[in-house]
């Protein structure tokens, strides 16, 4: 994903986009903070669920005790 920060119309606002999507931020430190907070989470680590490693519910949840 795309995350780009930019200035809004006439300096009012900040605009984060996360690709095509904009969301606007009162300040460039609130901009480059949610920016920065999206791109950790986007990086972090991600598991996908027991049932789409071919495991039932049932049986993730048996091996995890």
């Amino acid at each position: 994903m795309l995350i780009q920060i930019e200035e809004g119309t006439h300096g009012a606002n900040w605009i984060v986009k996360l690709d095509n999507y904009p969301v606007k931020c009162r300040s460039l430190i609130e901009a480059k903070e949610f920016a920065d907070r999206m791109a950790s989470r986007l990086n972090a680590p991600h598991t996908f669920p027991a049932k789409a490693q071919g495991k039932s519910a049932r049986q993730a949840s048996a091996q995890a005790r």
